[in-house]
């Protein structure tokens, strides 16, 4: 896991942990990064550094744009957006105390959007599954 600055924000701000680069989680960066919000940080955790544009991926196979032309740089994203990135894959979520996780370790910490309805149903869906009692 390698992070690109302090992993939690200081007292007083809030952080929104954006999970997976994807073509939301951009947007909102891009935006942050033109206006961005006094009091607020974010932080993004992908698996991967580039992401893919899927819009572009019929002009690449077809040679109209190389892989670099289709792929996002999210660190950089990131850099530009005043964000962190934190270069990991979670595998769970402690809603009690706002974290997400790598094997038990808060990465992220604050309010939490993951970027697919797959990756909220295999983290949130041991709490489902569990006996209430």
């Amino acid at each position: 896991m390698t992070v690109s600055a302090p992993l939690f924000p200081s007292a007083g701000t809030r952080d929104v942990v954006l999970v997976g680069g994807g073509h939301t989680h951009t947007l909102v960066l891009a935006e942050f990064a033109r206006r961005p919000l006094s009091g607020a940080t974010l932080t993004l955790i992908s698996d991967v550094e580039h992401a893919a544009y899927s819009g572009m991926l019929p002009g690449h196979v077809a040679g109209f744009y190389t892989h670099d032309e289709m792929h996002i740089d999210l660190r950089a994203l990131c850099a530009r957006a005043g964000a962190r990135f934190v270069s990991a894959a979670i595998n769970g979520i402690d809603l009690e105390k706002r974290q997400v996780q790598r094997d038990g370790v808060a990465v992220g910490r604050g309010w939490t959007c993951c970027r697919s309805t797959s990756v909220a149903r295999r983290i949130l869906g041991r709490w489902r599954a569990a006996p209430t009692g």
